[in-house]
């Protein structure tokens, strides 16, 4: 829209009303429960934080410093556990305090926001979190952001990618999950499309003062998610057994860019411009970035495909057609995996849909009589209203009508296909029934190689077009001299000598256009990467020279 159409189509209330029709309409939760959903989103976001697990070796003064925050908040009864989740380590505050204290630099940290009245504990509460962060302690973040991660039950070592990482707060949970115990082995690549992204990304990081331990850790890099390049070789060498490794990543995180209406509560400018054309739009890119995931993770590893979207359109729709297109190329290869019960045992969740409907939205003057059909009009829509919903029952149609952005995995599949995805495994958050926003879950395993030979993984992606139905252009790689990239073989092999640490070829990069500029030592899984394939924005910690 432009800004004209936009501002008319806020302040005639247009977004809130299609809203309302377009999900009563897909049935995500019965009609008893509006009057409590509306008035939920009406509220503003609880504060919530996740303190980081402390239970590694040689922590036990993290330990002792997280023990004396905790008091010290509860001592304030400012924050306490999440009630349904006491021993996550996920904390809630009392009140919503003042976001503009949320540091004592000024300068608000991410996530939610509010305001207080006087006399609250809002100072003392932003004291303690800036404490927190400062330290190391602990992250502000949506408890929903949490699920993603802890669902993946990553393993201490993995090799994990995040492929939609900025700004971070999911990163750092995959961080502490891989280095765990102190463990010296695994990677996590937090990858995002922009380079202005990824600078919010390392700035987080080092807001939240990651040890070494997790930092070491870590590349963060810069690529279309769907088009994200694949690894020549395995991240790790065989036990011995002479069985070689599978290829890919051991778990892989798709929290895609959505349509966002799950964060009304965070967000306010989401509902009054809400349509169903964002969602409709993003579908595609969507899929794209989690087939891509799917065939980046190897065979017995497991994927997490989340929006913070209510949307059937980005929800199951994306995770039906990834099951179609994966059946088409080997069945079976890839299913949908139940929540797993040990984590958040109480967390309150909805299961995913099997059907759901498909429409855009049109200016009343534009709408034909014969458009209008009585079967698809919503109940207690006015016949007045300027901008109408219109449904569509099919790809044939919707094409018919001029519906923009469509595309035929937009629709639910037949019953009986539908039936055999087990759709009702994902899981669908929403927030008036923990006091949340509103998100989606999937998880998705690769039970075998998407093909016969195990090689269609690194087939090139096709080339999509530089512009998108909104005339969106693809996003800039990072400038070149922004790139890190191998120092030369031989002064890395005489540095790596030096410091006793083998295998330093292809590990030790710096900034390319910047001969005197530090030198990072990479994770070693990173090397099963050619070189010159990957674009490396950071990698590891700075590495000794002289």
């Amino acid at each position: 829209m432009s800004k004209a159409d936009e501002i008319w189509f806020r302040k005639c209330g247009h977004g809130e009303r299609l809203f309302t029709s377009y999900y009563r309409r897909q049935e995500i939760m019965s009609i008893e429960e509006w009057p409590e959903f509306e008035a939920v989103l009406r509220k503003t976001l609880p504060v919530t934080f996740r303190f980081r697990d402390a239970s590694g070796k040689g922590s036990s003064s993290a330990r002792e410093a997280r023990a004396a925050l905790e008091e010290r908040m509860l001592a304030l009864g400012a924050a306490a556990p999440v009630p349904w989740a006491p021993a996550s380590g996920i904390w809630q505050a009392a009140e919503v305090p003042d976001e503009k204290a949320l540091s004592k630099s000024g300068r608000p940290l991410p996530g939610q926001g509010g305001r207080l009245g006087k006399g609250s504990n809002s100072e003392a509460l932003a004291a303690a979190l800036a404490d927190g962060v400062a330290q190391g302690l602990l992250n502000r973040q949506e408890i929903v952001s949490m699920l993603p991660v802890l669902a993946l039950r990553v393993p201490k070592g993995s090799c994990v990618l995040d492929t939609c990482a900025s700004p971070g707060s999911k990163t750092m949970m995959l961080l502490e999950a891989v280095s765990s115990g102190g463990c010296a082995r695994g990677m996590v690549v937090a990858n995002d499309a922009h380079p202005k992204r990824v600078a919010t990304l390392l700035d987080a990081i080092d807001r939240h003062h990651r040890p070494d331990s997790e930092r070491s850790r870590l590349v963060v890099t810069c690529h279309r998610g769907e088009a994200f390049p694949f690894p020549a070789r395995p991240f790790r060498k065989g036990e011995g057994n002479g069985e070689v490794p599978p290829t890919g990543f051991d778990r892989v995180l798709c929290d895609v860019p959505c349509s966002g209406d799950g964060t009304i509560r965070k967000d306010r400018t989401v509902l009054p411009r809400w349509t169903p054309a964002v969602g409709t739009q993003l579908h595609a890119v969507q899929l794209e970035i989690a087939w891509r995931g799917l065939q980046l993770l190897q065979a017995g590893g497991l994927m997490a495909y989340s929006t913070c979207s209510l949307n059937p359109v980005e929800d199951e729709a994306v995770v039906a057609a990834l099951l179609s297109r994966a059946d088409a190329m080997r069945p079976g290869a890839v299913e949908l995996e139940a929540w797993p019960v040990e984590v958040l045992p109480h967390l309150i969740r909805r299961p995913g849909k099997s059907s759901w409907r498909v429409a855009d939205h049109v200016e009343c003057l534009h709408l034909d009589d014969d458009d209008d059909d009585d079967d698809d009009k919503e109940k207690g829509e006015d016949e007045d209203d300027e901008v109408k919903l219109r449904w569509h029952r099919d790809h044939g149609s919707a094409v018919a009508a001029g519906m923009p952005h469509v595309t035929p995995t937009l629709w639910p599949p037949p019953a009986t296909v539908a039936d055999r995805m087990h759709l009702e495994r994902c899981s669908r958050l929403l927030p008036h029934d923990q006091d949340h926003g509103g998100f989606f879950i999937a998880l998705l395993r690769k039970r075998a190689p998407l093909s016969e030979a195990g090689a269609e993984e690194q087939v090139s992606m096709p080339a999509l077009p530089s512009t998108g139905p909104a005339g969106c252009r693809e996003l800039p790689a990072l400038p070149a001299e922004d790139e890190m990239k191998p120092i030369q073989a031989a002064v890395a092999d005489e540095l790596g000598a030096a410091h006793g640490i083998k295998n330093c070829r292809r590990r030790l990069l710096r900034r390319s256009s910047t001969p005197d500029a530090p030198v990072h030592l990479a994770p070693a899984a990173l090397a099963a990467f050619t070189p010159g394939t990957i674009c490396v924005a950071h990698a590891g910690l700075p590495f000794p020279v002289t």
